[in-house]
């Protein structure tokens, strides 16, 4: 019958270790091996489906024609999610004169970011931050049911504003506790999504 080698290795010095099936082993291992393949190539496919809509959505222009084989596949939807987050980065720090505020002489902006992925979060404060020049930024997201803080604060500043304490006051209107970082930026999360502006006048009230 059918022999077929499916892994080899090192024991030690000098030896190696042949593992292998045989018989009718062999074709079912194969059905298992080429179900497992499909079901991943469909997976990948279905992701990039949805990530070329999202970025058509905010404006991008994905590239032509979608790759059929698994290694391309997973390239080219990395590729897209790092444009996506730059895109959703680039367009959230957008910032009308409007939406900065001066309190006791302190630029501030907050904002409320609705579907707003949180890892994303800390890149855009950095922007608003530079946008600025001095002043405090907070931007909340909320997504899949969760809120999350982050609180920017210019290095000119740190020594009369900390952005870990002004994490955790903002975090507490969220529902949430703690919260870490460094002086100039922290991050917190809270579970109560329909506070997200509380937590934004919370930290005006405290500046």
């Amino acid at each position: 019958g059918r022999f077929k080698i499916i892994s080899e290795g090192a024991l030690s010095s000098g030896i190696r270790r042949l593992e292998a099936i045989t018989g009718d082993n062999v074709a079912k291992y194969e059905q298992e091996k080429q179900a497992s393949r499909q079901e991943t190539l469909d997976r990948l496919n279905n992701e990039n489906t949805k990530l070329r809509e999202e970025f058509t959505a905010l404006g991008g222009k994905p590239e032509e024609g979608i790759p059929q084989d698994e290694e391309t596949l997973i390239k080219q939807n990395k590729k897209l999610q790092k444009e996506i987050a730059d895109l959703r980065i680039a367009q959230g720090a957008q910032t009308a004169d409007d939406d900065v505020k001066e309190i006791n002489g302190i630029k501030f902006v907050g904002k409320v970011l609705d579907g707003f992925p949180p890892k994303d979060l800390k890149p855009m404060a950095d922007d608003l931050k530079q946008k600025i020049g001095s002043g405090v930024v907070v931007l909340v997201a909320t997504n899949d049911g969760k809120a999350s803080i982050v609180v920017g604060v210019t290095n000119d500043l740190t020594d009369r504003y900390n952005a870990v304490d002004l994490v955790k006051i903002g975090a507490e209107s969220l529902g949430g506790s703690g919260g870490g970082g460094r002086p100039d930026m922290a991050q917190a999360g809270g579970s109560d999504v329909e506070k997200a502006g509380d937590a934004i006048n919370a930290l005006e009230a405290s500046i």
